[in-house]
């Protein structure tokens, strides 16, 4: 199996066609992974963390990793997306205040 790096609007819309995310970051000095719902807004991956969450605090202004993959187990073909950037508030909504991962560098294979 060959791994191949895709263009990035095809990596933004496989990443739209994900129902579910895996977003990836540090916690208590251990990688930690967590399932998301999110959507694409533009170029940026958007997920809600409750107020007060591990997650929320982990994420915040820190460096996170973002993955969705497809995986056919009777070909063994797929694809995965992993977006890679500081993570952010969102300042439009002060309630829910999700976060968004800019889906600037985008790898899959």
């Amino acid at each position: 199996m060959e791994l191949q790096v895709i263009p990035r609007d095809e990596a933004l819309r496989l990443l739209a066609s994900a129902p579910v995310g895996r977003v990836v970051f540090t916690l208590r000095a251990l990688p930690a992974v967590l399932p998301v719902n999110f959507v694409l807004d533009g170029d940026a991956v958007v997920f809600r963390t409750a107020p007060g969450s591990k997650l929320t605090a982990a994420v915040r202004n820190a460096v996170v990793a973002f993955q969705v993959d497809q995986i056919d187990p009777q070909t063994q073909t797929g694809w995965s997306v992993v977006v890679t950037r500081p993570s952010r508030g969102d300042p439009r909504s002060r309630r829910d205040r999700p976060t968004a991962c800019e889906a600037e560098a985008l790898g899959a294979g």
